[in-house]
């Protein structure tokens, strides 16, 4: 699984990066951690998809957190993207970007653990790269229909069809509600 921290503060981000090993040891996960000091540094290297998560400061010296989300979704709509800040005040406009997760600084062990266990979908079979085309009947376009999917059915199973190389495969997942967030969740990776 890759994943990438863009945080401008050195020490915030080997915090993360710490905790994140801690999990990807006590788990048997595999991880690849890229850290980014900015949300310039992070565009100029950006591929589209390369990532499973991102894990993103909001307030950093040069364009925002927020900015350099909405950068990312102008090309790529599925990479989860988790949100760090020491304020709530763009709470709305993170999840408007389609944030997975809003967790407040500086990030608790326990937080991070349950953003990384809370992945129904990972539970049910799925792996980084998978493709979701069909939730139910309907065919999945775009990664917004996903979540909304997630939040209409109200923690309903959910029968969910995805690609991995080029064959078909259909898994049953039920998503899991985060009291925090005060949402459902199915973890996309």
């Amino acid at each position: 699984m890759n994943i990438a921290i863009v945080d401008d503060l050195r020490s915030d981000a080997d915090q993360l990066r710490t905790i994140l090993m801690s999990y990807a040891y006590e788990n048997s996960l595999d991880l690849s951690i890229e850290v980014f000091s900015g949300g310039e540094e992070f565009l100029y290297e950006y591929k589209k998809y390369n990532y499973t998560l991102i894990f993103m400061d909001i307030y950093m010296n040069g364009i925002s957190g927020i900015e350099t989300a909405q950068k990312i979704r102008e090309t790529d709509t599925d990479t989860a993207i988790i949100f760090l800040s020491t304020s709530n005040e763009f709470m709305p406009e993170a999840f408007s970007i389609h944030a997975y997760d809003y967790i407040s600084k500086p990030a608790e062990k326990g937080r991070l653990y349950k953003v990384m266990d809370d992945s129904a979908a990972m539970e049910a079979g799925l792996e980084d790269g998978d493709k979701i085309v069909k939730i139910g009947n309907e065919t999945i376009h775009l990664y917004r229909e996903v979540s909304l999917y997630s939040m209409m059915n109200y923690g309903e199973p959910l029968k969910i069809t995805y690609e991995r190389d080029v064959v078909r495969n259909t898994v049953t997942v039920t998503p899991k509600y985060d009291e925090e967030a005060g949402r459902y969740y199915i973890g996309i990776l």
